[in-house]
């Protein structure tokens, strides 16, 4: 009886649940991205990983999840399950991130296209590594996404030129400064040299007249 109220419910769950009750903040993560993972080949041999399989995993674990939320007992055994197709996942990340480093190096285009567009790699992080291969292969248009971010990066460009320009700008005008500055310290310098040697030829004649009195 008991089993059979067991079926029913689980039965229950699978159809109008969306994800397993059970540690969603992990599991949401892992059920979620499954429609990203299908835009990826199902083997892609530069990946060396069989997404494929691991989809295949990622569903059994689904299922042992809802087994979870209506059977407590399940729950320990669950954690471990997610906690281990986690770690599947973050491997075929780390696949995906080389597979798209190289087909920027072999000019693979397709295969570009399919991991970016699969949202499982964050971009920005790399932009600036993805971006000349971007703009040199594509239209735009291709990749929205990677338009968004070539069209911040000529924007944040040309905010960079501008703050060079104006601070060598700055720099010249500070320079021209100190050397209109020097310059009137100078011609005062002048000044008051050719003072002085007024001043000292002024003695000099009082005392060549002085002289010539007392004789």
């Amino acid at each position: 009886m008991f089993k059979t109220i067991f079926l029913a419910l689980f039965v229950a769950l699978t159809l109008h649940a969306v994800n397993p009750k059970p540690y969603a903040e992990l599991g949401d993560q892992l059920y979620n991205s499954v429609e990203q993972f299908k835009l990826i080949p199902s083997y892609a041999p530069h990946l060396a990983i069989n997404i494929e399989n691991y989809l295949t995993q990622l569903k059994k674990v689904k299922a042992h999840g809802f087994e979870a939320q209506v059977d407590p007992s399940e729950a320990k055994a669950y954690l471990k399950a997610l906690r281990e197709i986690d770690t599947e996942r973050r491997k075929i990340l780390v696949a995906l991130n080389a597979a798209l480093y190289n087909a920027i190096e072999e000019n693979e285009p397709k295969r570009f296209i399919a991991i970016v567009r699969s949202g499982l790699i964050k971009l920005h992080p790399i932009k600036h590594d993805l971006l000349p291969y971007y703009e040199k292969t594509f239209k735009s248009g291709t990749i929205k996404i990677l338009d968004e971010l070539l069209s911040e990066a000529k924007k944040q460009d040309a905010q960079e030129k501008i703050r060079q320009e104006r601070y060598t700008q700055s720099l010249e005008e500070a320079r021209i400064e100190r050397m209109r500055s020097a310059s009137q310290s100078q011609a005062q310098e002048r000044e008051a040299t050719l003072d002085e040697e007024i001043e000292r030829e002024r003695e000099r004649v009082n005392e060549m007249l002085e002289s010539e009195m007392i004789r």
